[in-house]
This record gives C-alpha cells, structure tokens and sequence, in this order.
C-alpha cells in the first residue's frame, strides 16, 4: 500500500464523500421524522400481516419477524427503522462502490495517467490497493456519518433505541458493500473499459438483489440463495433479537481477500497497460 496514493484517493473523493454522507444523515432524517405518523397506523400492520408468507421471505420477513414489528399494535421503531433505512443502505452505498471501483484500473488506463504512475517508484498491486484500500475507508466513514445522522436524529420520536446493535447492522451492510467494492475492482482490471466494467458491475449487483428476492418464492430451490450477497445480510436478526452472524462475516471476508487477491494478480500480470 502507498500512503501517498491512498491519501490523494480521499482528497480527489472529499466532496462524493460528504454528499453521499450528507443523503444518507438527511434521509435518515425523514425516515424517523415520519415515523411517529405511521406508528399508530392499524391499516400498515394490517396490510403486512396478510401478506403471503412467500412474498415476505423476499424482503426478509417472516411471520414471526413481523409479529414482533407489530407487537404493540403499531409498527416498532426498530422494525421501522430497519425496513425503511437499514435495508436500504447497502444496495444506495453498493450503488456508489461499483460505480467507483469499477474505474479503479480501468478508468485510470483509457486516460493514461495509469502510465504516469507507473512511472513512479511503485508497483502494480501497489497503485490498485492503495486506491481500493482509500475505499474501504470511505465506506467506514460513510458507516460512522450514518450512525452519527441516526443518533442526530433520536430527538425527534420518544423511543429507545440500541445504538451497538445499530452499529452492527452498518457494519455488516459495509461488509456486503466491500464485497461489491473488490469484485468491481476486479472487473475493472479484466475489462479495462470503464462503461463496459460498470455495466457489469452494476448488472451482477442487480442481479444478486434479485436473486435474493425470487429466490424464496421458489419452492424446494432456497439453495440458490447462498449465491446472492444479499442473502447473508440480516438485518431485521441483528436489531431484533441482537443475532450477529459470524457466517456472514466470514462468508463476505473471504470474497473480500479472494476478488482483492484476484485483482492484484490480474493487474500485475497486464503487461499492456504500460506499454
């Protein structure tokens, strides 16, 4: 890793990094804002316990989750925050992540500053991890402005909140962010177009996410969850009923070092791009 090149990754990135920071404190702004007018909606909780099982299971929902959601007659605070915002967060900052990962290699080489940095006492392997690398600290700054917004924001209804199951719940969806975060990296390295890298980054982001909502609907063919990312992050488990999974860590840290090993030894072996 160069530090030099890890800084100049956040500093070319400071404004992304506030605006994307500034949405999601403001968007979790107006979701708790909103949430004391449909706390004590009858007709919301009606409306979800009668739906089928398997249209909940695509959203994560099972009947006992959403008892639980219901519990006092009104939609919880918990289950609110979870459905409306939590859910939400790694496929808005999944979106970002292929977006920027997908030009790590790729965008540097069709405007050939790959070439000038090169030219530079630093490697290959060097360059992209040092940039990856400033975007997995991006992602854990974006992690800590999200809980700051939502601590911000508690004043505004008369509820209790746990703010370390909180925490857990971003920490687990900045995990599924990195795992978007490297594969991306790695196609940008084999495809070496920006456009085409994040076509199909984004299309195998897309596709993970549906997966994971058609999926349970398909009877005796839940085995192809395990191929969706998605389908290892649980929200509704952690802020719930506290259940951290260490699968699910494991799971996302072994695609995170397997597509960033990937990346680096696709790199190191592209001749071309100096040439």
């Amino acid at each position: 890793m160069n530090l030099v090149l890890l800084r100049m990754t956040l500093r070319l990135s400071r404004w992304a990094i506030v605006g994307w920071i500034s949405f999601l404190v403001l968007y979790s702004f107006l979701i708790i804002w909103i949430y004391p007018v449909l706390a004590e909606n009858e007709g919301m909780a009606l409306y979800v316990q009668s739906m089928p099982e398997e249209v909940l299971a695509t959203i994560g929902l099972t009947p006992e989750i959403v008892d639980e959601l219901f519990a006092e007659g009104g939609f919880s605070f918990e289950g609110w925050l979870a459905t409306e915002y939590l859910a939400w967060w790694p496929i808005m900052v999944g979106i970002y992540a292929f977006m920027f990962c997908s030009g790590i290699v790729a965008r540097e080489a069709e405007r050939g500053t790959m070439e000038l940095l090169l030219s530079q006492p630093v490697s290959r392997s060097r360059i992209v991890s040092s940039k990856l690398l400033g975007f997995l600290v991006i992602i854990a700054m974006i992690i800590a402005g999200s809980l700051i917004g939502i601590i911000l924001s508690l004043p505004l209804v008369d509820v209790g909140l746990d703010l370390w199951r909180v925490f857990l719940v971003l920490a687990q969806a900045g995990m599924l962010v990195g795992v978007i975060a490297t594969y991306s990296t790695l196609v940008s390295s084999l495809v070496m177009d920006p456009r085409k890298a994040m076509t199909i980054s984004g299309g195998l982001m897309a596709f993970s996410y549906i997966l994971n909502l058609l999926a349970p609907a398909l009877s005796g063919m839940d085995w192809i969850l395990r191929f969706s990312l998605f389908s290892y992050f649980k929200p509704f488990e952690i802020l719930l009923h506290g259940n951290f999974s260490l699968q699910t860590v494991v799971v996302y840290l072994i695609l995170i070092i397997v597509f960033f090993a990937a990346s680096l030894i696709v790199v190191e072996r592209r001749k071309a791009v100096v040439q």
